[in-house]
């Protein structure tokens, strides 16, 4: 018997069908953001196509749609620690992914060990309406 389609199911199932329509929309924006793992926490496998939206202008932007571009593995710390260097990509192309340094994103889902924010480290590159 098939499994009924949850909402999450669908979300997940759209928001693959705009990634693989990526190239019809432009070239995707690349950079890096900065995660904060919790204390205490266990190696935290942070896999790619983790989605995170930006919060722009105070507003959490759910139409600016982003997620990891390769797997990052977080060491188990004892206090707060930040990771640098996770790589992010747009989940589609264009001019308007294009966001500065220092833009907060929000996990969507959460991450479980991670603080529900991270942190744009430079200014996102790449990406283009072409």
């Amino acid at each position: 018997m098939a499994e009924p389609l949850a909402f999450k199911t669908i979300e997940k199932l759209g928001r693959a069908i705009f990634a693989t329509l990526a190239p019809a929309t432009g070239v995707r924006a690349t950079g890096t953001i900065s995660v904060t793992a919790l204390p205490g926490i266990e190696p935290l496998e942070l896999p790619a196509n983790t989605y995170l939206m930006p919060v722009v202008d105070g507003q959490l932007r759910d139409d600016l749609l982003f997620k990891t571009s390769a797997d990052w593995s977080v060491p188990r710390n004892d206090a707060n620690r930040v990771e640098e260097g996770v790589p992010l990509k747009s989940n589609v192309g264009g001019l308007r992914h294009n966001l500065p340094a220092g833009t907060v994103f929000r996990f969507n889902p959460p991450v479980e060990g991670l603080v529900a924010t991270a942190t744009l480290e430079a200014d996102m590159t790449d990406g283009s309406d072409a």
